[in-house]
């Protein structure tokens, strides 16, 4: 509202809920699409960097073999035999590879399907599917522009990375002896974390989404112009 000079009172926040089925089909949808691509990478990312794994083959090997010999056989019971650091070690090269694959393909999929929230708040008669597919559109051409504009954000996404890092510090509770259990101090960082995340979200959030309404509006003029 404020983006196109339009009045915007408790009406305006009160209008999002009639939108609320088709954000939420949206939303259902593109976690589908990201689950989806995490198979993909971990497929190939087990079909490149397995050949340089060499302790996880020894590991799987006897795995497979009972696999093909029984097709009930279950695999986790033997997996969660072995310690937790040598699964990780013998696994990091597919990993690695793995998390290179799935950032990027998300960061592009991501950057693809920006507007698609918005385009569904513009009209809640935008399904799922057609919203991802107008974004697609709208970003066409004007890829590298809005990575550009994505990227001039950095210290927002650092903020909210290092805000994301206090709640797993709960992870190194045990090795600095604090005076608490592992749950208090679970709930303590992930406090901790929420507060960050509130304060960071006050002062960078209304920036962050009007500029993003801005080009959502700019792009919309230019590609679905009004008649």
């Amino acid at each position: 509202c404020l983006i196109r000079n339009r009045y915007a009172g408790p009406g305006s926040v009160l209008r999002g809920f009639s939108r609320f089925g088709p954000a939420f089909r949206l939303m259902l949808l593109q976690g589908l699409m990201f689950m989806g691509v995490s198979q993909v990478a971990m497929y190939i990312s087990s079909f490149i960097a397995l050949p340089f794994s060499p302790k996880l083959m020894e590991i799987l090997d006897p795995i497979a073999t009972q696999m093909m010999a029984d097709p009930y056989y279950n695999p986790m019971p033997a997996l969660m035999e072995l310690p937790p650091d040598v699964l990780l070690k013998a696994a990091a090269p597919v990993l690695l590879v793995f998390c290179v694959l799935y950032f990027l393909a998300v960061a592009f999929l991501s950057l693809q399907m920006r507007f698609s929230n918005y385009l569904i708040l513009d009209d809640p008669k935008v399904g799922a599917f057609a919203a991802v597919g107008m974004s697609f559109r709208l970003n066409h051409k004007h890829f590298w522009t809005l990575l550009r504009l994505d990227l001039s954000f950095w210290l927002y996404y650092l903020l909210h990375g290092l805000a994301l890092g206090i709640s797993m510090l709960q992870l190194l509770v045990p090795s600095w002896h604090l005076p608490i259990s592992e749950e208090v101090a679970g709930l303590l960082f992930y406090g901790i974390y929420g507060i960050a995340v509130l304060v960071i979200d006050w002062f960078m959030r209304p920036m962050v989404e009007a500029t993003y309404a801005l080009a959502y509006s700019t792009l919309k003029e230019i590609k679905y112009p009004a008649k």
